[in-house]
């Protein structure tokens, strides 16, 4: 589920009145920027990747590949929460196959067994019934594929691949939560505290970031990598993995036990369902959790089925040749993003919202970038 990632990148292209409103009430209750996180202060630290935390480093089964040239590691933000939208795609479609059935091979079954019916009122009905599927067909496509997408025909995963040789961070998402973008490995920053209580960080993900004081883009960009995390030494350790990985290279981190699946393994979809049961079995709860999953095994069942359904729904996340055979021999070093590859209009948008998100006056753009952008 891409839900999070598609709304943050909708808020950035909001028209302008909107997303002031909604930056002032950030700032009026003390959250700072996006998602509360607070850029301008990671911004003034600088760059983590010559910070060594002194937590061991661990890859978190966060992995998809590691190679000496690059590691690819997950970056959506609610991959374990995928399957509501694939369930309503179902009913969607079990809806629209209900009335194609009722006016076409209902009416069809009844002449094939003798069944009498008015000529009138056989074809008036095979019209009705089809031009309603037709109807409900058309509306899904028009107003409910943005949402669809979310989950399914799109691709399978969100991945943040690190190069180590050409010093590059490349976030791959859907286009309509951004795209492809690049950043210097130099200008990433960490929101971490090795020193924060392990408790407090159960269930979260790692936090990087790339504040546009530093990324030379002129728009903020943040992703959450790994799953939902055992505590705060997890966290921590998936961060000292990559610093290492990038830093010393891959002889510097221990080898991955294994690697995260990227085609659609039902391992991989029992494991996310499972997951927010983890950090209590962990921790001596395993009765407790137990108990939980005896109550919860009939949703846990259709969780785990709509998940499997989305992810072979999906494909595989591609990248451009450029950024896939970056680091290799005479092959060239990926292009930097920077806010206009997205277009004057939008461009504009993106480094507006960045000085509205740290509370500076913008003029208005020429013109409204929100209508441009579909999705």
């Amino acid at each position: 589920m891409y839900f999070l990632e598609w709304g943050i990148w909708k808020g950035r292209l909001m028209p302008q009145t909107e997303a002031e409103k909604k930056k002032a009430v950030q700032y009026k209750s003390g959250k700072g920027g996006e998602n509360g996180l607070d850029l301008s202060k990671l911004a003034e630290k600088g760059g983590a990747f010559d910070k060594p935390t002194g937590i061991e480093p661990d890859d978190a089964y966060a992995l998809y590949s590691f190679n000496d040239r690059y590691i690819d590691v997950r970056g959506a933000a609610q991959e374990e929460k995928r399957g509501l939208i694939t369930f309503s795609f179902i009913i969607y479609l079990g809806l629209v196959s209900f009335l194609l059935w009722l006016g076409l091979y209902l009416p069809a079954r009844d002449l094939m067994l003798g069944v009498e019916w008015e000529i009138d009122s056989l074809v008036f009905f095979m019209i009705f019934m089809t031009a309603l599927a037709g109807l409900v067909l058309f509306l899904g496509i028009r107003l409910l594929r943005y949402i669809f997408r979310l989950e399914v025909f799109t691709q399978r995963h969100i991945v943040v691949r690190f190069n180590r040789i050409t010093r590059q961070v490349h976030i791959n998402r859907p286009k309509y939560a951004g795209g492809i973008i690049t950043f210097p490995w130099e200008v990433t920053a960490a929101g971490i505290d090795p020193n924060q209580p392990d408790e407090q960080m159960i269930g979260m993900p790692l936090l990087l970031a790339w504040p546009s004081e530093l990324n030379g883009a002129g728009f903020d960009e943040f992703a959450m990598l790994g799953e939902p995390m055992d505590g705060n030494r997890k966290v921590v350790g998936l961060w000292e993995f990559i610093r290492r990985y990038m830093q010393d290279g891959p002889q510097a981190v221990p080898k991955p036990k294994r690697l995260r699946p990227l085609w659609a393994s039902p391992a991989l979809s029992l494991r996310e369902v499972f997951s927010f049961l983890m950090p209590m079995v962990g921790r001596g709860g395993g009765a407790f959790s137990l108990g939980w999953g005896i109550v919860l095994l009939p949703v846990m069942v259709l969780h785990f089925v709509c998940h499997w359904l989305s992810m072979m729904l999906c494909y595989r996340a591609r990248w451009p040749r450029v950024i896939e055979e970056a680091g290799l021999p005479g092959k060239p070093v990926p292009k930097t993003t920077v806010a206009e590859d997205y277009g004057p209009e939008i461009g504009a948008r993106l480094r507006e919202a960045t000085l509205e998100s740290r509370g500076v006056a913008s003029q208005p753009a020429q013109k409204d970038a929100g209508a441009t952008f579909q999705g």
